[in-house]
């Protein structure tokens, strides 16, 4: 099971991203689209992100307190109709790193725990997306997998995927249940443009 991406490991508390990488560029609360997956610029703005929109993680379940979920009923003041309680919403820390081209989502939960880490290609022109530029190289998987790696080597490393989805014009291998990790990658191309892992007990 996948628990560290880019130096950081799943379940350690927000302090531990701000002492290796400081400030974020930006904070998102809920909902937030992959780095690294092609289709214009995304709700979040960073480069090569999709339309589509992810809990921090691509191919996952429905995002971890998205709007509109249910929650147990409370009660309000007397007379008042009784409103559902707001279920607790992921808070993303999105860092991109121009110089690099790459692109760190880490997502927490309620208590400040890292629960979800993203490393996503920044680079419009990368390999990736039948560029030239080679893509960011400073983060693996355990099993050796980094950002510009052709599908065979995923396949090699951890299998026949547990889903297969389409995304845009992204394909997203997850395997969550017997790794905690999925890639995506471009169709055409089929090199991993973002990776994710994630903490299975989170959600």
């Amino acid at each position: 099971m996948e628990i560290q991406l880019a130096g950081i490991q799943l379940g350690k508390p927000a302090v531990t991203v701000v002492k290796a990488y400081g400030n974020p560029r930006r904070v998102q609360v809920g909902t937030v689209t992959a780095p690294g997956q092609s289709g214009g610029a995304g709700g979040a703005g960073m480069p090569g992100m999709p339309g589509g929109e992810m809990g921090g993680m691509p191919g996952g379940a429905p995002p971890m307190g998205a709007p509109g979920m249910p929650g147990p009923e409370m009660g309000g003041m007397p007379g008042a109709p009784s409103q559902p309680a707001q279920a607790p919403q992921t808070i993303h820390w999105i860092y991109e790193r121009e110089r690099e081209g790459v692109v760190y989502v880490f997502g927490f939960d309620e208590e400040g725990t890292v629960v979800a880490i993203t490393v996503g290609d920044g680079l419009e022109d990368s390999v990736n997306r039948g560029g030239t530029r080679r893509p960011f190289a400073g983060a693996r998987t355990s099993r050796g997998i980094k950002l510009g790696d052709p599908f065979r080597e995923v396949i090699r490393a951890y299998g026949y995927p547990e889903t297969q989805q389409n995304a845009g014009d992204e394909v997203v291998l997850t395997y969550y249940e017997k790794a905690g990790v999925a890639f995506s990658m471009k169709q055409g191309v089929m090199r991993v443009t973002s990776i994710t892992i994630r903490d299975m007990g989170a959600h």
